[in-house]
């Protein structure tokens, strides 16, 4: 089973999603600017917290008796005092950021053949196009066992990838690329 497109996302919304419960990713299909948002769930405004109230176990047994009486408006109330999380507010969710892949030296020329697909039986979404008689397709994939977004890009002709990779985030985000060439000799593997 597969969703396809004959053009690439215009908006977050049009995107196709992956994810492993940990992971997540939207893939735009974007031609020569790629744009790949990522999220993963422990990325929280506060960052990680144990929301739950230490109360809780302690009134348990008083609400249950309360619902056994149909006394239900008192069970709530004590439930709002003592079950709910802490702090009250919960922490606002925030996106990890986006990968942004650039196709370099194609710019000007004309795409043919373009699709893009999410193999909902494989939980794979790809790109496939021609540009100048060369065909390129991208494969995209979220491996829960290494929790790792992979992304496999092909051509039908050697040497005819120049990409141009950069992750980005507006606000609260630093990077930190220590053994680029580690990543690059772990890559090359896949080719």
């Amino acid at each position: 089973m597969k969703l396809w497109y004959k053009q690439s996302a215009n908006n977050w919304n049009e995107a196709l999603p992956l994810g492993d419960g940990h992971l997540g990713a939207m893939v735009y299909g974007n031609v020569r600017n790629e744009i790949v948002s990522l999220n993963n769930e422990d990325i929280w405004y506060r960052g990680p917290a144990d929301r739950n109230n230490p109360d809780s176990s302690k009134y348990l047994n008083k609400v249950r008796k309360l619902l056994m009486k149909q006394k239900v408006t008192q069970a709530q109330e004590l439930m709002k005092l003592s079950m709910f999380g802490t702090p009250r507010d919960q922490s606002h969710y925030e996106f990890m950021g986006e990968l942004f892949i650039d196709q370099i030296d194609v710019e000007n020329d004309e795409v043919k053949a373009y699709q893009r697909d999410l193999n909902l039986d494989k939980a794979i979404a790809s790109v496939q196009y021609q540009i100048n008689d060369i065909e390129y397709e991208r494969s995209y994939y979220i491996s829960k066992k290494y929790h790792a977004l992979v992304i496999k890009y092909q051509s039908s002709k050697p040497n005819k990838l120049n990409l141009n990779l950069q992750l980005g985030r507006e606000k609260r985000f630093s990077d930190q690329v220590n053994k680029i060439g580690e990543f690059y000799n772990q890559v090359s593997h896949f080719q």
